[in-house]
């Protein structure tokens, strides 16, 4: 009789938690517009899990990521209460952002408990728009528009 030998692997487990603080700061405000900066601080923790293979061949694989982030976007919002809509608003806004990213991956081969850990961490610079500011980049990067349940924001 011959025997079979299978592959196997679990589903993927996955975590993430983010929390981002702000304090919005009014810049300038008139009848339908409101200017402001808001200053920000980010923190976001993800892992994720998954054994595959069978036998000698089974592979436990555990991935984690962080970030910590400090920015601001510089907002501009427009209440269409002049045409009868107050709830309405557009705003554009502009950000710049840094940010500090740590990756990692250790995979361990079960029937050998051999542990193999690569990691890799960046320091990145960068605006709520780019990296080539196209038109579309704009325009998806930086314009939006609001709806306020509930009332509007009294403008």
């Amino acid at each position: 009789m011959m025997g079979s030998q299978t592959n196997s692997s679990d589903t993927p487990n996955f975590f993430g938690i983010g929390l981002q603080v702000g304090l919005p700061i009014m810049v300038a405000e008139a009848k339908h517009l409101a200017i402001h900066l808001d200053p920000y601080l980010a923190f976001r923790y993800s892992t994720s899990g998954i054994t595959s293979g069978s036998g000698a061949a089974t592979q436990d694989d555990q991935l984690n990521g962080f970030q910590l982030g400090l920015g601001a976007n510089a907002v501009a919002e427009l209440q269409f209460g002049f045409i009868g809509l107050p709830q309405l608003g557009l705003q554009a806004q502009f950000g710049f952002g840094l940010a500090y990213t740590n990756s990692s991956r250790t995979s361990t081969i079960v029937a050998t408990n051999t542990v193999t850990t690569v990691s890799n961490s960046t320091f990145n610079i960068g605006t709520t728009v780019g990296p080539h500011y196209g038109l579309d980049q704009i325009i998806n990067g930086s314009i939006s528009a609001v709806w306020y349940f509930g009332g509007s924001p009294g403008r």
